[in-house]
């Protein structure tokens, strides 16, 4: 809730409000999370496949959008023309995917 308030906080441009309409905000979204849960036990695992439907959508987007965009000859150039050096290659790849 408090990612999710200050987030929206933000974007709307209420960046310097006071404490306690914060704190109220958070309280106001903690409750409508919540409220799922309180009006039936039953309905929570479909909330849970909508949200998890709703949280993947921008990344198939993403992943779909970055397909159209991908050349893979770029991926072997080197600078000045000099052999690529397949050991970096995979160094560089450890590290950037690491913390997948």
């Amino acid at each position: 809730p408090v990612l999710i308030t200050d987030s929206v906080l933000q974007l709307i441009g209420r960046k310097h409000v006071a404490a306690m309409e914060v704190w109220l905000w958070r309280v106001v979204t903690t409750v409508l999370l919540s409220l799922p849960t309180f009006v039936s036990i039953r309905s929570v695992p479909k909330l849970l496949i909508v949200l998890a439907a709703i949280t993947g959508l921008p990344v198939v987007a993403f992943i779909l959008v970055g397909m159209t965009r991908v050349q893979p000859a770029v991926w072997f150039e080197s600078r000045h023309g000099k052999p690529v050096s397949f050991g970096k290659l995979v160094n560089v790849l450890f590290w950037n995917l690491e913390g997948w």
